[in-house]
């Protein structure tokens, strides 16, 4: 992620502080929310870029909340296309 647009890594590191232990349950929101805030600054995060964040993020989470994440995201996908 060290290529990154540096408004990007500005966004993922507004996440990071945002989630910082939070819930699956409250991460999602987040996720959206950073999604909207990207589209709207004219940025895009591409589906692998937002697994590397989510992965990142969600590390410490249990592994049920861990393959909640998941799920949600590839649900994300899904609506994507």
């Amino acid at each position: 992620m060290a290529n990154l647009d540096p408004r990007k890594l500005m966004l993922i590191n507004e996440f990071k502080n945002m989630a910082s232990g939070k819930s699956s349950d409250e991460i999602l929101p987040l996720v959206l929310a950073m999604s909207k805030k990207s589209n709207s600054m004219g940025l895009q995060f591409s589906t692998e870029e937002m697994h590397q964040i989510v992965n990142t993020l969600s590390a410490d989470l249990a592994p049920a909340e861990k393959k909640r994440i998941d799920m949600m995201m590839n649900m994300m996908s899904v609506m994507k296309k």
